[in-house]
């Protein structure tokens, strides 16, 4: 069964509910969201940054890159490696800075889980992002954003019955 999932439909949504919670910026790191917006699977470590305006960008490992981009609408996907300048830590400040988003309010993704893979961030990248922007205002957007997510276009449920 084919279901037509308008993804734009689904970013203006987000994009409505950052003005709502006044981001200006989001730095997406949760599996959930990822997929939710791009319609493809991250299994790895993955950062999309979502802007009021202008482009998305993603940063995710070499290896997924070229399947990411195959399996999703997205174009902008950048690769990031654990080594200096090449994390994606330091790859997100680098475009906040150079758009001029170092300065904003960026919403991110603070929690916990029993669940391993759910992509919070982590107490170091969630350090290394307030070190390389010091002016910006950092804010939880969990909530927020699970608002959203929540929301699934028709055609998305199925009926199942034990019975046939």
């Amino acid at each position: 069964m084919n279901v037509a999932i308008n993804y734009w439909k689904r970013v203006e949504n987000i994009r409505a509910t950052m003005e709502r919670n006044g981001f200006d910026v989001l730095v997406l790191t949760r599996n959930k969201e990822l997929t939710y917006i791009l319609g493809a699977f991250l299994p790895w470590r993955s950062a999309m940054i979502v802007p009021l305006d202008g482009e998305i960008q993603l940063y995710t490992v070499l290896s997924d890159a070229e399947r990411i981009k195959d399996d999703s609408w997205i174009e902008n996907v950048s690769i990031y490696a654990p080594v200096p300048t090449l994390s994606w830590t330091d790859q997100v400040i680098a475009y906040l800075k150079e758009n001029k988003l170092d300065k904003s309010t960026i919403g991110i993704n603070l929690g916990y889980t029993i669940r391993v893979n759910e992509g919070y961030l982590f107490a170091t990248e969630f350090e290394e992002l307030k070190s390389g922007l010091p002016d910006a205002n950092f804010k939880n957007a969990v909530q927020a954003l699970d608002e959203v997510i929540a929301i699934k276009e028709k055609g998305q449920y199925l009926k199942m019955s034990f019975w046939g």
